[in-house]
């Protein structure tokens, strides 16, 4: 069903931690399916910054869609700003008639094809994570605002907080992940085998790479678990992401 498909994404995520870019595209893959729209492009941004440019783009196979990679959309525009309204979604059903989208815009849109889109953000709780766009070029379909909205929903509870806890990851990766977590949890070589088995390390690749048996790196993330009182990577992910978030 819809919500086994989203787990499997979120899965899928998790098996390319260590680039951060491919979850993305992954998530544009995903939406792709689902909406059955001409493009879907997406990637980590802010609502201050300057401008919005996607790193993942999928595009359907039967569409004549050109790609938006490398295009900068001016993301203080009033159009883009408004697909940053937290939980909610920003529908162009006609692009050229949409008041609500300036000519620098269209003129933007419009060398990639855009007729009509679909904007939203990302959001982990209170913290931005990216912004994601769903085009139709020259194939025929209508947008469900219900599923847009379920759209949203999922992304709030499950996709957000995991991009937003791989970003966090790597932003840290050349420094200790948390000394919360280092002073009154883990130890240092717990840190060390938690920091490899985030990138997606396999037990052999971990332990070939700190000089230490299969059954001590299981032992090790086996304490590791039960002392953050997580079952699985995902989890993991989380909780030492907000640890990281605190220091």
């Amino acid at each position: 069903g819809v919500e086994n498909a989203w787990r499997e994404l979120c899965a899928e995520i998790l098996l390319h931690l260590e680039k951060p870019a491919e979850c993305w595209q992954l998530l544009t893959a995903h939406l792709l399916r689902i909406t059955h729209c001409d493009r879907v492009d997406a990637g980590p941004n802010a609502p201050e910054a300057s401008f919005y440019t996607p790193i993942a783009q999928t595009i359907h196979s039967e569409s004549n869609a050109s790609s938006v990679l490398g295009l900068s959309l001016p993301n203080q525009e009033t159009t883009v700003q408004i697909a940053w309204t937290p939980r909610s979604f920003l529908l162009i059903e006609n692009l050229e008639e949409d008041h609500r989208a300036n000519r620098e815009i269209k003129k933007l849109l419009a060398m990639s094809g855009t007729q009509s889109l679909v904007a939203m953000s990302l959001w982990a709780g209170g913290t931005p994570v990216g912004l994601l766009c769903m085009d139709r070029i020259d194939r025929k379909f209508t947008w469900s605002e219900a599923q847009l909205a379920a759209i949203v929903e999922v992304l709030s509870k499950k996709v957000a907080p995991l991009l937003a806890g791989i970003a966090r990851l790597h932003q840290s990766i050349n420094s200790p992940i948390s000394c919360h977590l280092q002073a009154s949890l883990l130890s240092t070589a717990e840190l060390e085998v938690a920091r490899l088995a985030l990138l997606g390390k396999s037990y052999k690749q971990i332990a070939s790479d700190l000089s230490k048996s299969v059954s001590t790196v299981d032992h090790q993330l086996r304490s590791i678990r039960f002392k953050l009182k997580v079952r699985s990577n995902s989890e993991l992910v989380s909780k030492l992401s907000i640890a990281n978030s605190r220091d």
